[in-house]
């Protein structure tokens, strides 16, 4: 989705976490100014791998190491925030609070569950029912890509998103 989005420092502004256990910064909004330096950082990726799923606790590390302005966030300019969250299990944490947490933030997180994601895992996360898509399998996110997309650019309007993404399960977020 990233090579779909104006990045740049002054536009869509992009971030990686992965989680399983506990979250780990690839890279923050203010990381990268270019969108040839975040798709170079995000084709270097490896899955961080682990068995447990702390999702709350991603959720929590997001709204507390992400979207502030210190790690690049411009919400207190009014710039939309988006993130993105992809997981592929059941987390053995509290996803509600933090979800809610930063629904109150004013945060649009889109919940995309892959193979054996928990729906009411997908329900808190996601914004709205509107903002939630379980897929049987990884590769129909191939299908749902384009529609994501329009609806970004369409919520957006004239200040874009920020990317952050979470692997093993994958938190994109956006400012």
């Amino acid at each position: 989705m990233a090579e779909d989005l104006d990045i740049d420092q002054d536009i869509v502004r992009v971030a990686v976490i992965q989680y399983s256990e506990n979250a780990l910064a690839h890279f923050l909004l203010n990381t990268y100014n270019s969108k040839k330096a975040v798709l170079y950082a995000i084709n270097g990726l490896t899955a961080k791998g682990g068995r447990t799923l702390n999702t709350g606790a991603a959720l929590q590390y997001v709204r507390d190491h992400v979207f502030t302005a210190a790690s690049g966030s411009r919400h207190q300019l009014g710039v939309p925030q988006l993130l993105i969250v992809m997981t592929g299990g059941k987390s053995s944490d509290d996803v509600a609070s933090p979800a809610e947490d930063l629904k109150h933030f004013g945060v649009l997180s889109i919940a995309i569950g892959i193979k054996n994601a928990v729906e009411a895992d997908l329900r808190s996360i996601a914004f709205s029912p509107r903002f939630l898509f379980n897929l049987p399998v990884f590769g129909e996110i191939l299908i749902i890509q384009p529609d994501i997309l329009s609806f970004i650019k369409s919520k957006m309007g004239i200040e874009p998103p920020t990317i952050i993404g979470k692997n093993n399960h994958t938190c994109l977020a956006s400012s």
